[in-house]
């Protein structure tokens, strides 16, 4: 049957108690939430804005301490490599005088400063040069440098034409130590100068980032 006014009545007094429960814990759920939140700690904008320059500035310094350090390997590959270039431009210099000298008697005197220059160039430049062939190996280029501007010393006073027997012992003396010299130079500048481009190119890339 359709329910009467006064059972309706009675339903709608059940309900009210059961919602306000429903409503109070939903409140009490709400109310917890809220104090959890305001207990949460929290940064501040200027903490936020310090923490993050703090973060900036550690990255950057991280940044420059990196490229000074790539940009002083950089120098230091280069020094060794410009003092062994200089000392093999020397030899090499020496030797093509050496050879006009036996060829057309000429250029001596040339081939002798340009040994000297060497000479000058290895003691001036040893420390950069022994960390790249070991300081043995430039105290044997040293003595191969000094053997060799005496053999040339020792050609002065001889007659090309009289003396041809000792000349030609004393260029195949200089040819030995000669070409020793500039294969013991040549090999470590090549090794030093390889590297440098890829160095160079990525402290320009840490620069540019």
């Amino acid at each position: 049957r359709p329910p009467s006014r006064s059972d309706t009545r009675r339903s709608s007094r059940r309900l009210p108690p059961a919602t306000e429960g429903n409503e109070s814990t939903l409140g009490a759920l709400a109310d917890e939430a809220q104090r959890a939140l305001r207990a949460r700690p929290s940064l501040s904008i200027r903490n936020r804005l310090t923490v993050g320059f703090l973060l900036w500035f550690a990255l950057s310094l991280g940044i420059t301490v990196v490229s000074i350090l790539l940009i002083s390997r950089i120098q230091t590959k280069l020094q060794i490599v410009g003092a062994v270039d200089r000392f093999t431009f020397e030899i090499q210099q020496a030797r093509r005088f050496e050879k006009n000298y036996f060829l057309y008697h000429t250029n001596l005197f040339d081939a002798l400063e340009q040994a000297r220059g060497a000479q000058a160039i290895l003691a001036r430049e040893s420390a950069s040069i022994a960390a790249v062939i070991g300081q043995a190996s430039v105290d044997a280029m040293g003595v191969r440098v000094r053997r060799y501007e005496e053999l040339l010393a020792q050609l002065q006073p001889l007659d090309p034409a009289a003396d041809s027997a000792e000349i030609g012992r004393i260029e195949g003396e200089l040819r030995v130590h000669g070409a020793e010299m500039v294969r013991v130079a040549e090999a470590p500048a090549t090794r030093e100068r390889r590297p440098v481009a890829p160095l160079h190119t990525m402290s320009h890339r840490i620069a540019r980032d």
